[in-house]
Protein backbone atom coordinates (compact mmCIF):
# COMPACT_ATOMS: atom_id res chain seq x y z
CA UNK A 1 0.00 0.00 0.00
CA UNK A 2 1.29 3.47 -0.91
CA UNK A 3 2.02 5.91 1.87
CA UNK A 4 -0.02 9.09 1.98
CA UNK A 5 1.48 12.51 2.62
CA UNK A 6 0.41 15.49 4.71
CA UNK A 7 1.89 19.00 4.69
CA UNK A 8 2.19 20.93 7.93
CA UNK A 9 4.43 23.57 9.45
CA UNK A 10 7.65 22.64 11.18
CA UNK A 11 6.41 24.55 14.25
CA UNK A 12 3.22 22.44 14.45
CA UNK A 13 5.20 19.22 13.93
CA UNK A 14 7.80 20.06 16.60
CA UNK A 15 4.99 20.86 19.04
CA UNK A 16 3.24 17.58 18.22
CA UNK A 17 6.42 15.60 18.81
CA UNK A 18 6.77 17.16 22.28
CA UNK A 19 3.13 16.35 23.08
CA UNK A 20 3.29 12.90 21.52
CA UNK A 21 0.19 13.71 19.45
CA UNK A 22 -0.39 15.41 16.11
CA UNK A 23 -3.80 16.93 15.44
CA UNK A 24 -4.19 18.92 12.21
CA UNK A 25 -6.40 22.02 12.53
CA UNK A 26 -8.64 20.66 9.74
CA UNK A 27 -9.60 17.72 11.96
CA UNK A 28 -11.56 20.03 14.26
CA UNK A 29 -12.83 22.29 11.45
CA UNK A 30 -13.75 19.67 8.84
CA UNK A 31 -13.59 16.32 10.62
CA UNK A 32 -10.61 14.98 8.65
CA UNK A 33 -6.96 15.57 7.81
CA UNK A 34 -6.15 16.55 4.22
CA UNK A 35 -3.55 14.29 2.62
CA UNK A 36 -2.12 13.61 -0.82
CA UNK A 37 -0.47 10.89 -2.81
CA UNK A 38 3.12 11.41 -3.93
CA UNK A 39 1.98 12.36 -7.45
CA UNK A 40 -0.31 15.06 -5.99
CA UNK A 41 1.93 16.65 -3.37
CA UNK A 42 3.56 19.33 -5.55
CA UNK A 43 0.19 20.53 -6.84
CA UNK A 44 -1.17 20.69 -3.29
CA UNK A 45 1.92 22.49 -1.99
CA UNK A 46 1.85 25.05 -4.80
CA UNK A 47 -1.89 25.57 -4.45
CA UNK A 48 -2.24 25.74 -0.67
CA UNK A 49 1.21 26.68 0.65
CA UNK A 50 2.79 28.80 -2.08
CA UNK A 51 5.47 31.08 -0.68
CA UNK A 52 5.29 29.61 2.83
CA UNK A 53 8.51 28.64 4.54
CA UNK A 54 9.19 26.11 7.27
CA UNK A 55 6.98 23.32 5.97
CA UNK A 56 7.38 19.59 6.45
CA UNK A 57 5.82 16.65 4.66
CA UNK A 58 4.66 13.84 6.89
CA UNK A 59 4.71 10.35 5.40
CA UNK A 60 1.81 8.30 6.78
CA UNK A 61 1.56 4.53 6.58
CA UNK A 62 -2.17 3.85 6.13
CA UNK A 63 -1.84 0.37 7.59
CA UNK A 64 -0.81 1.85 10.94
CA UNK A 65 -3.75 4.24 11.26
CA UNK A 66 -6.60 3.47 13.61
CA UNK A 67 -8.98 5.85 11.85
CA UNK A 68 -10.33 5.35 8.33
CA UNK A 69 -8.87 6.88 5.18
CA UNK A 70 -11.34 7.84 2.48
CA UNK A 71 -10.37 8.74 -1.06
CA UNK A 72 -12.63 11.58 -2.17
CA UNK A 73 -12.95 14.35 -4.73
CA UNK A 74 -14.37 17.03 -2.43
CA UNK A 75 -13.61 19.98 -4.71
CA UNK A 76 -14.64 18.49 -8.07
CA UNK A 77 -11.05 18.24 -9.32
CA UNK A 78 -11.70 14.88 -11.00
CA UNK A 79 -9.06 13.35 -8.77
CA UNK A 80 -9.33 11.39 -5.53
CA UNK A 81 -7.39 12.66 -2.51
CA UNK A 82 -6.90 10.71 0.73
CA UNK A 83 -8.48 12.11 3.89
CA UNK A 84 -7.93 10.69 7.37
CA UNK A 85 -11.19 10.79 9.34
CA UNK A 86 -11.78 10.68 13.06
Amino acid sequence: MEHILHITSLVEWESAKKLGLYRAPSLDKEGFIHCSLAAQILRVANSNFKGEQGLVILEIDESKLKNPVRYEDLYQLNELYPHVYG
